[in-house]
């Protein structure tokens, strides 16, 4: 399991990322603005060229009332960058190429890490993880079906379901 899993799968699913994001996402990309309480992660524009980061997101605190790491972005992102700097030091947490999700030893993720995890997860929660033609249920895209059909029901537009996904397709449209 790589480390703070629970925060960096919130962040996962209301960035709507690939799980190859994830695994090579950089701790510098992300920034957290306390004072207004706003997340910003760098971003690749397409999965073409995942380690490309030419856009950011954005987002705010979500949190109702008390702040809740495993529901808001915002407070999932604080509460990864504050474990990671507790677990590795601030050295190693602000050193050039570290992780935003490395595994135990400090190091990057793979994508097929990134995919059991979240199969691990699923599976602890007794759900099945294959369909009734044998497929997986629970993929590298959970975050990415799962953020996009929140927004939906949330009734955010399509357009801007899209462009929060860096959707160039009409892809987005199946989930």
């Amino acid at each position: 399991m790589t480390v703070g899993f629970k925060y960096t799968s919130v962040i996962g699913f209301f960035f709507m990322l690939r799980e190859i994001e994830l695994s090579l996402m950089l701790a510098s990309s992300v920034t957290v603005d306390k004072a207004r309480e706003k997340t910003t992660i760098l971003l690749p524009a397409s999965k073409t060229d995942p380690e490309a980061l030419s856009c950011s997101r954005s987002w705010g605190c979500v949190c109702h009332a008390e702040p809740d790491p495993l529901a808001c972005p915002f407070h999932a992102a604080v509460a990864q960058l504050e474990l990671l700097e507790k677990t590795f030091g601030k050295e190693k947490l602000q050193s050039a190429g570290f992780p935003f999700a490395p595994t135990r030893s400090g190091t990057a993720a793979s994508k097929e890490q990134v995919v059991h995890n979240i199969q691990l997860v699923a599976q602890s929660r007794g759900l099945e993880l294959k369909n009734h033609l044998g497929k997986d249920n629970y993929t590298g895209k959970v975050w990415r079906i799962g953020g996009a059909r929140h927004l939906i029901r949330k009734t955010v537009s399509m357009p801007v379901v899209q462009m929060m996904a860096r959707g160039d397709s009409h892809a987005i449209l199946i989930y």
